[in-house]
């Protein structure tokens, strides 16, 4: 998602991944990270209450053990020891021999998060290609509408068939 968001708030992304060679398109200092979800807010409609921290955090904060950049670290790789959020269990793989507990609390994990991710992902996407395609900035308020219509449909009276 940062390199989504660099390649269309950041004027100097192309020019600095086409002509310097060391530069590297997926590291990203913090302060900077915090800027470019600080710029993607605007963007978001159903995460109006949200700040940029909040998201950072639950996105790509290595300092918290639930952030999605760990877990998919975790994910990833075999076994996890170079931070103490995303570390590895004594006798354990990452996700490779996961206790019925474990493989509980990943679907847990996900279930609570994914959605998030999903909104946040989808919403900035479609606000990115609406603008580079110039299309009709009332059909996107539209569409905005009637996912939300949907979604509080689908939270009265338990789950709609």
């Amino acid at each position: 998602m940062p390199v989504l968001l660099r390649l269309y708030l950041d004027e100097e992304f192309l020019e600095h991944f086409n002509n310097r060679e060391d530069f590297d398109a997926s590291k990203l200092p913090k302060q900077d990270l915090l800027d470019l979800i600080e710029a993607s807010l605007p963007m978001l409609f159903s995460m109006q209450d949200m700040s940029r921290g909040e998201i950072y955090d639950i996105l790509f904060n290595k300092e918290e053990h639930g952030s999605l950049i760990n877990w998919s670290n975790k994910a990833l790789h075999p076994a996890t020891t170079h931070h103490w959020a995303s570390l590895t269990g004594a006798k354990n793989l990452n996700f490779m021999f996961s206790t019925l507990d474990d493989i509980d609390k990943q679907w847990e994990y996900f279930y609570r998060r994914l959605p998030f991710l999903l909104t946040y992902l989808l919403e900035c996407t479609e606000q990115i290609v609406f603008d580079l395609l110039q299309l009709n900035p009332a059909l996107y308020t539209e569409r905005l509408e009637e996912r939300a219509a949907f979604f509080i449909s689908q939270g009265k009276g338990g789950q709609n068939a």
